[in-house]
């Protein structure tokens, strides 16, 4: 990600794409004060080529998703029509909301992983992710950090 650097070595920056003007070839870079108060907009600047061929790949793959509150702290999301995911705010039932992302990003991450090994004819016979967030102690309790640490064994000679 390229943008201003923020306290605590954060960067923010996103493409420009918001419904209203929609150009993939450019990145609005903001800057946050860190005490809370709104991004103010630096500017625009080019993106890079990739960054512009995978905005639009994801711009042409939307998704629909529905999630129905069960009463308490439970949710439930899916697709319509799909399996559905529970996510229960007291983590009785179901993970957390924060533990759901934590999962679902390393699992995103491990499917990406277990293809390229398999285009690569390396297959993974194992694969174990451990995850280490942190949150930031006041409210928002917003993710501040994430590490994935994979353990990926494949069936191939050692080197």
């Amino acid at each position: 990600m390229r943008g201003r650097r923020l306290p605590g070595g954060a960067a923010w920056s996103m493409l420009r794409g918001s419904p209203g003007f929609i150009s993939f070839g450019q990145r609005l870079e903001l800057e946050v004060d860190g005490r809370g108060r709104r991004p103010r907009r630096i500017g625009w600047r080019e993106a890079a080529g990739s960054e512009r061929k995978q905005k639009a790949e994801m711009a042409a793959s939307e998704v629909t998703l529905e999630v129905e509150w069960e009463g308490g702290k439970r949710y439930r999301g899916r697709r319509p029509g799909g399996p559905a995911l529970l996510v229960d705010g007291a983590r009785e039932a179901a993970p957390g909301p924060v533990d759901a992302v934590l999962v679902a990003l390393a699992a995103c991450s491990a499917i990406d992983i277990v293809e390229i090994l398999q285009k690569r004819r390396t297959p993974a016979t194992s694969l174990r992710i451990r995850v280490d967030a942190t949150r930031a102690d006041g409210t928002p309790r917003r993710l501040t950090s994430v590490r994935l640490t994979f353990r990926v064994a494949t069936a191939s000679e050692a080197h």
